[in-house]
């Protein structure tokens, strides 16, 4: 039957579901209840729901993977621009034409032919450039998260290269170029090594200063528009004014780019990132970390069993070499499965920081890879931890 609107009529709730409603309404209100509670407790303001944890959470996560993407542009230099013939041959492959935004990594072999030549960058604004008749290796690059410092290492076997390091690179941040002669190593610099095969290397700053290390552990300091010149076992010359023919190479336009800062949201990124190295290192997210567990601990604990094997290698030796190259060991004629690099790639530079020998002793200084760069040295009785050198 309808009423007199022609609606029909409800039918009256029973005492079962009004108490259902009842009870509905009151879980409800309990529920806010303890929602505002939680929100007092910890100290959230009433407006701030659960969608918008969510979404703040969700920026907070791809903060944190643009952050890492950058970080892992620091383990690769990248082919700019090139002339001529120029191949690259990474470690696990074939020597092939490079491309323009090639990544070259660690262990990666260069040569231009002559007349050739090739331009690498860096994220943060440094350069490589390789002239003609240059055989040349990116030994590696590292970037410490919790340390917020790099270190850049290369090998000239011969030929001549050039490198400017920007503002962006870190005070703390070093990049080092060995020879067969001697070791260049520089911050916030242009500067120029030239290496011949033979053994003798040459150094040219255009301005800065850089230090060149013999392989004796004597070293001499380089500033604008001098050169130093070294050979195998023996102390660097005394800089010299460098021909105006080699200062002229700084004025090219690819040495004097400007390099900006950079953005405050890159800067905000990877200071988030530093803030939580140590769980990022922990769970191995990023090339910043190792692998699950290697922390600082780890790195240094490397270092110290890879200066063991050097001592294993060299014990009954009666007579010890003078020098040795820090590159490469090959005056110590070490035997290691997997090649003396299985050993070096412990330490910062993928390189013994000096060896000092009279013959009958030896002392080699390390560095390993971990937040403060621990220094360690060796001798044939111990391995102890190092103060740094003055």
């Amino acid at each position: 039957m309808f009423g007199i609107f022609g609606k029909k009529k409800k039918a009256p709730q029973t005492s079962q579901a009004l108490l259902s409603d009842a009870l509905s309404d009151l879980l409800h209100d309990q529920q806010v209840k303890d929602k505002r509670k939680r929100r007092r407790r910890l100290g959230l303001p009433g407006w701030l729901d659960r969608r918008l944890l969510i979404g703040l959470a969700i920026i907070f996560v791809l903060v944190i993977a643009d952050a890492v993407r950058r970080e892992n542009q620091e383990f690769s230099a990248v082919v700019t621009n090139f002339g001529g013939t120029v191949t690259a041959q990474p470690p696990d492959g074939h020597a092939a034409p490079v491309k323009i935004k090639q990544k070259l990594v660690d262990r990666t072999n260069v040569v231009t032919a002559a007349g050739s030549w090739v331009d690498l960058a860096f994220p943060d604004g440094s350069k490589v450039a390789l002239d003609g008749n240059t055989d040349f290796q990116v030994k590696l690059l590292e970037y410490h998260r919790g340390g917020q410092w790099r270190s850049r290492s290369f090998f000239l076997k011969s030929g001549r290269i050039f490198a400017r390091i920007g503002q962006n690179f870190g005070k703390e941040s070093e990049l080092r170029v060995y020879t067969p002669g001697c070791v260049a190593a520089a911050r916030g610099t242009r500067f120029s090594v030239q290496a011949e095969a033979s053994g003798g290397a040459r150094t040219v700053c255009g301005d800065g200063v850089v230090e060149v290390k013999g392989f004796n552990g004597d070293r001499m300091f380089v500033r604008g528009s001098g050169e130093c010149s070294a050979t195998p076992g023996t102390s660097p010359t005394r800089p010299v004014v460098a021909p105006s023919s080699d200062l002229a190479a700084f004025r090219h336009a690819s040495m004097n780019e400007i390099i900006r800062t950079d953005p405050w949201y890159k800067q905000a990124e990877l200071t988030i990132t530093q803030t939580l190295d140590a769980p990022l290192t922990i769970l191995g997210i990023g090339k910043c970390s190792w692998a699950v567990g290697a922390a600082d601990f780890a790195r240094r604990t490397n270092a110290q069993e890879a200066l063991r094997k050097i001592r294993v290698n060299l014990e009954g030796d009666a007579n010890y070499p003078l020098w040795v190259n820090p590159a490469t060991l090959e005056e110590l004629q070490i035997k290691e499965e997997g090649g003396v690099e299985k050993i070096l790639k412990n330490f910062d530079g993928a390189g013994i920081e000096s060896y000092r020998s009279d013959g009958r002793r030896f002392v080699i200084t390390v560095r390993a890879r971990d937040r403060h760069r621990t220094r360690y040295e060796l001798t044939q009785a111990v391995i102890r931890k190092s103060k740094e050198q003055d």
